[in-house]
């Protein structure tokens, strides 16, 4: 629903610029039959256009208020976060400004319910539209129905002891019996509008009501095309020997009839001084429907404004899905892993801590210091593990889909010792990654559904890290060795830490934070080295989390 509404939005905007065109240009000059097709076709275009989608290499000015209105209604959420890892060339970069982030918005049900409630008003917006037309189709098929109904030409005449305005439907015209005395005009000025067909052009803007119906453009192109459909019609009844003076005379006369049917053409629509003048305007010069290439660059300047951005991979993919497999760093791994289990939180419990997970249920990855592997009980080398967690993935929900006829969540549990290696751990959580990777690759082909919101739903990717520092750090003199951290403002170095101690990083994470009060960027730089082990890398990222 979401990218249904910001194309409706896109089409809205194209459809504003086209009538300001239109009326500036066009909407005076007398090529009658010109200007109904630049209406129909510019209509369709701005229908169109939307639709159609490439890149820039750079986003510019224009490009933002779309690019938001995108994120919002079509894109994962993002959220602000006061603590934010992200990959930075080959070191981490932890900060305290807010950082966006896919997949871990905090506002993510807001933003759904906000998609939810706007597509409910279209809806209902669009429902009251379509009854409307249906009533007023039902009201005017009753009265031809019961009116005196004969051949005329090729053409039906339905006469009416009811006082209304002739107007003409389809094949079908109607007329009431006071104006039968009139009825060359009035019944040439109809069949003007059977041969021109009109009847589709009324058709054609009734749906653009229905799916625009908030936007007030389509409202006055379809007066606009209205007035096109009389002048055409008026300019044939003249050039078939009316004498245009009795016609106009019989304008004013008519011009205070009642019309019902605003679906229909009618003898006496449109706006009466409008009418007048252009049958009596000088005819517009030939050159003048040149004006109709002063559109061109409007629409062009459109297509660029909906153009989206080029993303350059300049940080790590946090966006899993079809062919973006890559090696990351442990931190970069795990905050993406972390990010994906409390997007899935939101999504299913509404806050991003979820209820403990019983053991029966969670398929357990452990890794002692020396690297070995067990997966739900069986030991796995690493150059099998991907395999091994897909395989046993795919069996548990097609074995859980028998029994209860429902699929559930596959999660993976991670533990590792205090002492395991760090490049080991990663190894092992890239893995996992991979492998849940490719199962969505698999969904997504399957389906010719690659979106993100799409494959969350039907495989999501949900692996709990499972920290416990009770065996590290209890001296704040332990030596966090591998670990060199780098304090910055902005790209000012403020210090250098190498191999601190826990107390010397707890010091200075305390220290410049009080020093940058006055609300210069402060973030810290992480380098781990690829022998450390993991209850290192533990402990300093709970002292960051703790002081900071």
């Amino acid at each position: 629903m979401g990218a249904f509404l910001f194309y409706l939005l896109k089409s809205a905007f194209c459809l504003i610029l086209f009538y300001v065109f239109y009326r500036a240009l066009l909407s005076r000059s007398t090529f009658f039959r010109f200007n109904r097709l630049t209406l129909l076709v510019g209509m369709s275009v701005c229908v169109v256009l939307p639709l159609m989608e490439f890149t820039t290499e750079e986003e510019h000015l224009f490009h933002t208020p779309f690019q938001v209105i995108h994120r919002v209604l079509v894109e994962e959420g993002y959220s602000d976060s006061s603590l934010e890892l992200v990959q930075e060339g080959g070191m981490g970069r932890l900060a305290n400004s807010p950082e966006r982030v896919r997949h871990t918005s905090p506002d993510i049900t807001f933003r759904h319910e906000l998609i939810r409630v706007g597509g409910v008003v279209y809806l209902i917006g669009s429902v009251v539209v379509f009854l409307g037309f249906v009533l007023s189709a039902i009201r005017m098929w009753r009265l031809i129905l019961h009116a005196r109904r004969s051949r005329y030409g090729k053409y039906t005449l339905a006469l009416t002891s009811q006082t209304v305005g002739s107007f003409s439907w389809g094949r079908v015209i109607v007329i009431s019996e006071a104006d039968y005395g009139h009825s060359q005009e009035i019944l040439l000025h109809e069949v003007m509008h059977l041969r021109s067909w009109h009847t589709l052009d009324l058709l054609w803007i009734q749906l653009l009501l229905i799916l625009f119906w908030f936007n007030p453009a389509v409202w006055l192109l379809k007066r606009e095309l209205q007035e096109v459909h009389e002048f055409e019609a008026d300019d044939g009844v003249i050039n078939n020997g009316i004498d245009a003076t009795r016609y106009q005379l019989l304008l004013v006369k008519k011009a205070v009839g009642t019309r019902l049917y605003s679906m229909a053409n009618g003898f006496n629509h449109s706006k009466l001084k409008n009418r007048i003048t252009m049958m009596l305007k000088e005819r517009t010069n030939g050159w003048a429907r040149l004006k109709l290439l002063l559109f061109v660059p409007v629409m062009a300047g459109t297509f660029y404004a909906f153009a989206r951005p080029e993303v350059k991979e300049t940080f790590v993919q946090t966006v899993p899905g079809l062919h973006q497999k890559q090696a990351m760093d442990y931190q970069t791994l795990s905050k993406l892993l972390r990010n994906e289990e409390e997007a899935y939180n939101l999504r299913k419990f509404g806050k991003k801590v979820a209820p403990t997970t019983p053991e029966n249920r969670m398929n357990q990855l452990l890794m002692n210091a020396r690297n070995v592997m067990l997966f739900d009980g069986d030991y796995v080398l690493k150059e099998n593990l991907k395999d091994k967690v897909k395989e046993k993935l795919l069996y548990k929900q097609r074995r859980e889909k028998e029994k209860s006829g429902r699929k559930d969540e596959q999660i993976v549990g991670f533990w590792c010792d205090r002492g395991t290696n760090v490049d080991e751990a990663r190894q092992a959580l890239q893995a996992v990654y991979d492998a849940y990777t490719e199962i969505r690759d698999s969904i997504a082909i399957a389906s010719s559904n690659d979106s993100k919101d799409f494959l969350d739903k039907e495989f999501p990717i949900v692996v709990s890290q499972y920290e416990n520092l009770k065996k590290f750090g209890s001296q704040n003199g332990d030596c966090l060795s591998g670990i060199e951290l780098n304090f910055m403002s902005g790209k000012d170095l403020l210090k250098e830490l190498k191999n601190p101690t826990a107390e010397e990083l707890q010091q200075a994470v305390t220290d410049y934070r009080e020093k940058l009060k006055d609300g210069r960027k402060l973030s810290v730089r992480v380098k781990v080295d690829r022998e450390c082990n993991m209850g290192t890398v533990l402990k300093m990222k709970q002292i960051l989390r703790e002081n900071w």
